[in-house]
């Protein structure tokens, strides 16, 4: 099995490393390209809490682009856990592309909560941000 990591941007609001997980071959492919969705909203009693973390999504990219099966791999504050998930199944994807055609994709992709202290920044080049 191999990996690859492809920095992607998403409509110019986050950026994310999105890992390729491929059982075969990827000198003739394409991964995924995240095209659309949300951002995670920050969930308010995690943010009062002081609460952060990252969720590792991790999900199949059919060949139309949808994102099928989310489901998280790490362990993480279940407030987290329930907004990344909520936002994950509604993302789009160019979908991967094996000798030119369509094909489905396993992809994982980190979703970051941090609290920043205003004026802060609040991207990461390798991480989907939580709004805040």
């Amino acid at each position: 099995m191999t990996r690859k990591m492809i920095a992607l941007g998403l409509m110019g609001f986050f950026s994310a490393a999105l890992s390729v997980v491929a059982n075969d071959d990827v000198s003739n492919s394409k991964a995924p390209e995240l095209i659309a969705g949300e951002r995670p909203a920050y969930p308010i009693e995690a943010r009062a809490q002081g609460v952060e973390g990252t969720v590792l999504i991790e999900c199949l990219v059919d060949e139309q682009g949808r994102v099928m099966g989310p489901g998280v791999v790490n362990d993480a504050p279940p407030a987290l856990v329930a907004e990344a998930l909520k936002v994950a199944r509604n993302w789009q994807f160019a979908p991967a592309e094996k000798n030119g055609e369509a094909t489905y994709a396993v992809v994982r992709i980190p979703v970051v909560f941090k609290l920043v202290q205003p004026g802060e920044a609040t991207l990461e080049k390798t991480s989907l941000l939580a709004a805040q």
